[in-house]
This record gives C-alpha cells, structure tokens and sequence, in this order.
C-alpha cells in the first residue's frame, strides 16, 4: 500500500505546486473574520506591492509545508520499500536484493536514477519549508515561495513522466537484481544526501535573485538574507565533493581522489560560481554595492547545477558516477533548464538596469580585492566548463571523439588557481573604500617567513623547481598569512571579533591545508605495480611489506580474495593491511577494496589484483604524503562557513528572531506595531514549529513500522523464506530423474551451481562439511553444459547426492534465483526455512546446522 500512496503524494504534491503558481496566495489564507472574494483580491493586489506586508498572507507558508510533507511520504515511502525489500517495486527490484546488508537497502533508495530525483525534489521541498518557517510574511518571500513551487513543479512532472520510482512491476520476481557494487560503500551512500543539499539549496538562492528583481528593488538587510542561504548549501556541497574524492580515493584502487571526470566537475562548477556569490554578497552588504552582479551570480551558481544535473543524467557521459542514459530524459531536462534558468536571465535582462549603483573605492581596497578573487573564481569556473562541454559539443558537431583530462587542466586551471590563493593572502589585511598602503607593511612578516620556509623546502624536496613546489609555497603564503591575521586581530588586540572572522580564518586555513595536501601527495607520490608471490618481501619507500597470504573470505553479500600483507619500518612491526578484490555472485560485479595505513597525514596504500600464476598475485602499492590534508582541509572550509551562521564563536546558538537570517524581510517593529498586525516572535515561532513537530512524528512513525517489520535479523525475511518450494522433475547427469516431491518427508538442501561461476568453487568445502554433518545436498547445474558440469566437479569435488541439470534455467527462475550460488534449505514438508543468495559463510553454516538441529 504504500508505494501507492507515495505516488499519489507526488501527484498531489504536483498539483499543489500549479494551485501555488496559478492562484493569488493570499486567496488561500484563512483570515479571522469573514472577507469578500473582493475584499481578497483588493488585498493581494496591495500586499503584492515591493515592502508591503499583511500577516494574512500564510497560504506561501502553508502550501510550503504541505509539500514538504507530501514529498516526505513519498521519499520514506521508497526507503521503506527498499528496506522490506518489496520487489513489487520495479525501482527495488532492478536495484535491490534481499541479501544486500540493511544499510545498502536503505542507500539504495537513492542510489539509481528514479531514487535520487526523488531525494533531490525532497530537499528542494526541504530548505523551501525551511525559507516559509523562518521568513515573515513579505512580497520577496511570496515571490520567492512561489518560483520554488514552479522549480519543484518542474521537477515533480520529470519524475513522475520520465523517472517514476513507484512504477510496479508484474509478475512479481521472488528477487531482485542486486545493485551496483561500487554503489555498496558507506562513502557513496553518505556522498549523494550531502551532495544535492547543496545543489538544490542554491535553487532558493535564485527564486531570492527573481523575487528581488520581480520586487524592482532591493530591501534592507536583504544581502544579510542572502548569505545565510549562500553558506548553507554552500557547506554541504563542498563536504559533498570531499566525500566523493574520499570515495574514489578508497573504492577505485587507483590511489587518486580527483581525476577531473565531467561529472566531478559538474560539482566543481557551481562550488566555484558559489564561492564568488557569497564574497560579493560581503560588498553588497556592507557597501551596497555591486548588486548586478550578486544577482547575475545567484542565477549562474544554480544554472551551474542544472548543468551538472543534465550531464549526470542525460547519458551524454560515461562515467561511474552518472546515472542514466535515456535520451528522453535529457531533452526533459534540457527544457527544464531552459525554462528555469532562461526565465530567470530573461527577467535579468529586462530588470537588471533597476539595479545599478555608484559607489567610489581604491584601488588598494578590500573591495578591489574580492572583484579580484571573483575575477578569478569565475575564470576557473569558466576553465572547468570548457574543459567539460568542448569534447561533447565537438562530438555532437562533427562526430570526433577528444579527451580533456588532467594535462589540459595543469596547465590552465592551476596557474590561475595559485594566483587567487596568493591574493587571498592579501585580501583580508585590505580596508574597506579607502586606499591601504599599509598593507605592505603589514605583510612583511608572512612574506619573509613563506620565503624562508621556501628555500627550506627547495633542498628538503629534491630542489625540485615545478608546479608542485610552487604549490606548496603558494600555500605556506596562504597559511602564514592568515595566521598573523589571525595573531594580529585577537592575540594583539582582543578576541571579540565578529563570528565572519572566525569562519573567515578557518575557511582560509582549510584552503591553505588543501593546497599543501593536493600539492604533496601529487608531486611527491611513489607507486609501483608488480607481480609478487606468497612469502616475497618488498622494500617500498622505507616500509619493509610481506605478502603472508591470500584467504577466501565471504561476506553479507560478496566473496572476497583477502591478501594478508605485514608492514613493518626500521625493524619494528606495525600492522598488517588486507586489501580485496569482492566479487558479487547477485551482481556479477567485483570491487577493489584498497587497505590504507595512515601514517600520520600520509597513507600507505595496497591494492590486491588478479592471480597471476601460482601463488602470485598482482599488486600495487602506492604512498601519498600529507594527502589527509586534502580532506582535513575540505572539513575545515565546510566548518568555516558553518561558524558564519552563528552569532559568535564562543556562544554557538542562532541568533534571536529578530538578528537571523530572516532579518530584512521584515518591516520595522514600529510600522508593524502600528498597523495592529504585529505578533510577538515567540508567538510566531510556536506556530511556525507545528510543521516541523508534525515531520519529525512522521518519521518517528516511519522508524517505529520500519523496526515491527523486522523480525530478528537486520533485514526482513525474503518472500521465499516459509513457502512451499516450487515442485521440479529434473533430469541428474546419471540419467536419472528427481521430482522434489519424492524427496518429502526428510531434510534436504538444494544447491544451485555453475561451472562458469568463480563463487561457486569457493563454497564447495563449506558445502562437503555439511552434507557429512548436515543433510543431504541436492545440487542442480543452472544453465549449464554437462560436460563442463563433471569436470568442475572433478576439480572442486562432487558435495552432492545427487548433480541435476536445470538446462533452461526454468527451475532457478521457479525458485527466484538471479544468480548463482545459492542455497535452500527445505523441511520435512517442501517448506523453505532458510536461503542464502551468496557463498556460504560461516554464519550461514551455523544457521543451517542450527536450523538442521531444531527441525530434528
């Protein structure tokens, strides 16, 4: 039942989003005492009007709400169908399996095309929500609330025309498909939520950019506004990228984190564009300048993230991070962004000549210093969009295929990047309007400290003269730079700075570790890749490795190749590293997984490969010095940001109503007292948190229903388990015939195998020691050829009572089974008590004997 209903809540969600677009709000606001449709429509034509404001007008916050709380039933809706593993779903039948580990099955929901539009539409309905319980009621906030009613419209009708993840499936299989296996770590179930709360946040950024331009004018404390929600997804989407680099960095087994794919830059776009909105928001607001350009930003920073959201799922990439391929998808998404972001520049265009300002600056100003750092956000932003569209447009045009990769972006996107972090050295000591020519003076130290620490480092490293030494220096700048600011403004004077210099300071220091960490870990690297035997020792740059042994491990859901090797340095032991290679029988899939030793900021890094004759295996050990930085760098530029959005470092609460991100919305108090309108804050917030209160039970009630449908184990029992099994007659390589109804009356297990599967053999031990302590074992040969059937069980041995031959694969189908191993345990009765759709391991031979015991 409910994946009906979360269908329905989408199209009631839909339909809400075109009443919101097609009627006057204030029409659906519920005033206290009995109006006239005249006496309304008089009334919203005055409200309507820039700085006009009428407590009345709730209809935006109450249609935000009640989307909010459609698309969080439809979205728990398909986390719950992913969790109980219902396979009526076509979405968890292509993307699930009932073996996959419980974490996985709730990922799931959103690791696939259908599950992630949804996941991206919940959280534009999310910070929409947000927006209508924080603001008061004004002509920018109803403006606002309503283009993002049209934006979610938008999306709502892609998803449920192109991308239904409620579409139902007949028959219904016993099974599913299992997911992709790279898609199965913890890192790329996390990188997806964090990633699109901050691609969809900046969608509230641009309905603010319209309303403001719709509004002809920009109201006071309107920037203030406007920061706040640049910051917020601003630090997700740059703890997004850091997830996924982290990700590709553990999972591919290349030993990189960024290797320039389109669809990384797809993020690195906006993150960029976004970067620039929010320090020229900083003049606007202190200077009420500039705001041409803060709107022209606002609207680049989510047409970028339309970008990218077209090249992730339009199928005009192959990359492992893009989703889907159907061509209709992409032109649905192409009229998307033309209409959101075409609209949004049109009206630019016709309205931005309202906006222009005068105002008189230095040269050597803090506001000539961040049109500079724009200057060069938006020429990198502009690199990375060259670099990512030219090969595609080139192949539409003439049908050649070129690749752009790191050499192109080493030689354009770097230079201009070390030169923005050189002047973001300078910008912070820089005053506001005037010329500063102190500001020579003030950097005497840092600059003679970063060139002592330079000519250090020249002999230390090699005397290496290259674009990664540079890099590193660059970045000491960075770092001493913004320590002595630091120094100077609360050590030599006090610490009672405002909270923007605090975050100013982390994010800047953060940015200096990022640097370092890519600039090291790149230039400094060390790899090599060679055959090694069971025994072999290696020296690798100061490590003494032995490879001691390779072990066959099952998992949850994998079978897993586990090479053992001890590290040892300067004659002591230190610990043993165990990378795999994971193979997925559902999936017919393998994964890398890499084994890291971090060695302080540097890891040492072991990939495992494929045999390579006997007892000797392919390898591939690599080091990264200072890599940790890069990460440890990206989590303090996210916690800069996330500092700004407090009143001050030392008191870490959000502000009062009337100094928080809604401030400038309103009307002053006394215009407000004195129309006879005004509400006490206190009053507004309590009934402002209704919806939240309301959400918060809604998932209370989604955990609680999630937890009775369990029963003992982590994940629900698979629609096989305590069913009658199907009854088969099949043909044994003897040339007899086995019913399983002549079976009944004892317990028996039911193997299904193939010679073609690698898996297979690996269980063979584990099923021998059952069929001498268990039961008698029935295998049947799924899809395969006699002949090879008897000489894998020469090779592995012969388990069985008897091997049956499913030639057409009609019985494993009967049985549900889409791959092969797997295993059935069967009562006395035909009944099925127990299945396992991977290599037995040992929990799962505990189970069965467990099992075996009770039935007897």
């Amino acid at each position: 039942m409910l994946p009906e209903i979360g269908y329905v809540s989408m199209l009631a969600a839909l339909f809400l989003c075109v009443i919101s677009l097609l009627l006057p709000l204030s029409l659906l606001s519920f005033p206290r005492r009995r109006e006239s449709i005249f006496q309304r429509l008089r009334d919203s034509a005055i409200t309507s009007r820039p700085g006009v404001m009428d407590s009345r007008l709730r209809g935006n916050d109450k249609i935000a709400f009640m989307l909010l709380f459609l698309i969080t039933i439809a979205f728990f809706s398909l986390i719950y169908a992913h969790a109980t593993s219902d396979f009526r779903l076509l979405n968890v039948a292509q993307n699930s399996h009932s073996a996959k580990p419980f974490i996985y099955k709730i990922s799931g929901a959103w690791g696939n095309h259908e599950g992630s539009m949804l996941l991206f539409i919940w959280f534009i309905s999310l910070y929409t929500a947000a927006f209508a319980g924080l603001a008061p009621e004004s002509g920018i906030k109803k403006n606002a609330l309503r283009i993002q009613a049209g934006i979610m419209a938008g999306f709502l009708l892609f998803s449920i025309v192109t991308s239904n993840p409620f579409a139902l499936i007949s028959p219904v299989p016993h099974d599913g498909n299992g997911q992709n296996p790279i898609l199965q770590d913890i890192g790329l179930a996390i990188h997806p939520p964090v990633l699109y709360a901050g691609y969809t946040g900046f969608s509230l950024v641009l309905s603010l950019a319209m309303a403001v331009l719709l509004a002809g004018k920009i109201p006071e404390g309107f920037p203030r506004i406007l920061k706040k929600w640049i910051i917020i997804p601003w630090c997700f989407l740059t703890l997004g990228i850091a997830l996924g680099s982290w990700w590709a960095y553990r999972e591919l087994g290349w030993g990189g984190f960024w290797f320039w794919d389109p669809v990384e830059n797809s993020s690195l776009m906006p993150w960029l564009a976004a970067t620039a909105l929010y320090h020229s928001a900083v003049i606007l607001q202190k200077r009420g300048m500039f705001p041409v350009w803060v709107i022209f930003l606002a609207i680049l920073t989510f047409t970028l993230s339309l970008i990218g959201f077209f090249l992730v799922r339009s199928g005009v990439l192959t990359s492992v991070h893009s989703f889907a391929s159907d061509p209709l998808r992409g032109v649905f998404i192409l009229l998307l962004l033309a209409l959101i972001s075409g609209s949004a520049f049109l009206l630019f265009a016709l309205k931005a000549a309202k906006f222009r300002t005068d105002g008189n600056f230095g040269i050597i100003s803090r506001e000539s210093g961040i049109m500079l750092n724009n200057l060069f956000l938006i020429t990198l932003c502009l690199t990375v969009f060259l670099g990512t569209v030219y090969p595609i447009l080139l192949e539409v045009i003439t049908g050649e295929l070129v690749s752009v990769g790191a050499p192109y972006y080493y030689l354009t996107f770097v230079p201009i990047a070390l030169g923005l972090i050189f002047f973001a050295g300078i910008g912070p000591f820089l005053k506001w309007q005037k010329n500063d020519k102190s500001i020579f003076r003030n950097l005497i130290f840092p600059l003679f400290a970063t060139i002592a620490i330079s000519c250090v480092l020249y002999f230390i490293l090699g005397k290496r003269f290259d674009i990664f030494y540079f890099s590193i220096v660059f970045g000491i700048w960075l770092l001493f730079t913004t320590l002595y600011k630091f120094y100077r403004e609360t050590l030599f004077k006090n610490f009672a700075q405002p909270r923007t210099f605090y975050a100013m300071i982390i994010s800047h220091l953060g940015v200096a570790l990022l640097v370092i960490g890519i600039a090291a870990s790149q230039g400094w690297k060390a790899e090599e890749e060679r055959n090694i035997k069971i025994g072999e020792q290696v020296d690798f740059v100061g490590y003494h490795l032995t490879f001691e042994d390779v072990k066959l491990v099952p998992g949850k859901n994998y079978l897993a190749r586990r090479g053992i090797f001890s590290v040892h340095k300067n004659g002591g032991f230190i610990t043993d590293l165990k990378p795999e290679v994971r193979f997925f029988p559902i999936e017919g899939g393998q994964t890398t997984e890499s084994a890291i030793y971090y060695d302080f900021l540097s890891n040492l890094y072991i990939v495992i490969g494929d045999p390579a004759g006997e007892n000797s295996y392919a390898a591939r050990f690599y080091y990264r010095p200072f890599i940790v930085l890069i990460w440890l760098g990206a989590f303090m530029i996210a916690l800069g940001g996330a500092v700004s959005l407090f009143k001050n470092p030392w008191n870490l609460s959000f502000p009062r109503r009337r100094e928080s991100i809604t401030t400038g919305l309103e009307a002053p108090v006394t215009n407000l007292k004195a129309s006879g309108i005004w509400i006490p804050a206190c009053a507004g917030m309590t009934k402002r948190s209704i919806p939240f209160i309301l959400l918060l039970l809604l998932l209370l009630a989604f955990l609680l229903k999630l937890a009775a449908n369990q029963s003992g184990d982590i994940f629900p029992k698979t629609p096989m388990i305590g069913k009658t099994a199907p009854d088969f007659s099949l043909p044994t390589l003897s040339g007899k015939t086995v019913k399983l109804r002549d079976l009944r009356g004892k317990i028996i297990l039911v193997n299904f195998f193939a010679s073609w599967c690698e898996a297979c053999g690996y269980e063979q031990p584990a099923l021998a020691a059952l069929a001498k302590n268990g039961a008698p074992i029935y295998g049947i040969a799924w899809e395969d050829k006699d002949e090879k059937t008897r000489k894998w069980l020469s090779k592995f041995g012969n388990p069985y009572k008897e091997t049956l031959t499913d030639h057409d694969g009609r019985t494993g189908l009967n049985f549900g089974i889409t791959g092969v191993p797997e295993t059935f345990l069967l009562s006395r009765e035909g009944v099925i008590l127990f299945k396992i759709a991977a290599p037995i391991d040992e929990e799962s031979y505990d189970n069965i004997v467990r099992i075996i015991g009770e039935q007897k």
